[in-house]
Formats: structure tokens, sequence, C-alpha cells
């Protein structure tokens, strides 16, 4: 196996990793219920998919012949969306969630899929009203407001 494929098993393996740590700590806590989730639901659900993304990616690196698309840490993209992603984390209760998910979501349309603008702002409205529905109307989360209200 070369050290490309190596490296892709261990980084699918460090995810499945994270993934069942958030999965056992989610456990841990109350778990709630759909309609009304406790703070262990959360963490419950991500720590589960984390795992099976994790242990997926693992897998197809093991089948396949030859090493995916690598990613360098010189790429200005990295950092970009490292940067947008921290910076949702930070604004997401001062902004609000609506604002920092559309904003989040066409930023990293933008550094990504490198669509064009009008494109990744309908992508991150349309983002940011299918997160509200889901959390507000279907499992009755109160997502913050932020300054703006919304």
């Amino acid at each position: 196996m070369t050290s490309s494929r190596t490296g892709e098993v261990l980084v699918g393996l460090a995810f499945a990793g994270l993934g069942a740590a958030a999965l056992i700590g989610g456990l841990r806590m109350p778990e709630g219920s759909v309609a009304l989730p406790g703070p262990g639901f959360a963490p419950a659900v991500i720590g589960t998919a984390l795992l099976l993304v994790g242990l997926g990616c693992a897998l197809q690196a093991l089948r396949t012949s030859e090493a995916l698309a690598s990613v360098s840490l010189s790429d200005l993209r990295v950092w970009l969306v490292l940067a947008v992603l921290a910076g949702t984390a930070a604004a997401f209760e001062p902004v609000g969630a609506a604002i920092s998910i559309a904003i989040s979501f066409a930023l990293l349309a933008w550094i990504i899929g490198r669509f064009s603008w009008w494109v990744c702002i309908v992508a991150g409205l349309i983002a940011a009203g299918v997160a509200i529905l889901i959390f507000g109307q279907l499992l009755g989360v109160r997502l913050p407001s932020g300054e703006f209200g919304f």
C-alpha cells in the first residue's frame, strides 16, 4: 500500500475515532427526544455520522488501487475554509444562526465549488432556510437570533 493510501486510511480512522468519542460523550448525557432534544442528542447524532463516514472513507481507501486527490496545506482554499468555519462558530450567537449559516454556506460554495456569486448567495439563503425549518419547526430547537433578531 502506498504511503498516500496509508494516510487516507489513517485519516478515515482518525475521523471514525473522533466520531466514536463524540458518540460516547453524547450517550453519557441526557438524550431527550426528537421533539425535545437533550444536550447529548446532537453529539450522539453527529458522532454516529462522523464514525460511519470515517469508516467508509477508510474502507474506500483500502479498496481502491490508486490514491484519491491530495490536498496540500499550502493551498489557500484549505486555510480559507478553516477561517470560514472558525468565523461561523464565533459569529453564530452574536450575529445569529440564520445570517451565520447563510454567509458561511455562500462562502464555502464560492471557495470550494467555485460557483458564481449569485449561485453562492442563493445557496446560502436556501441553506439558512432549511436549517431554520429543520431545527426551528421540525425539532423545536431555538437557534440564536443574534443582534439582528433573526
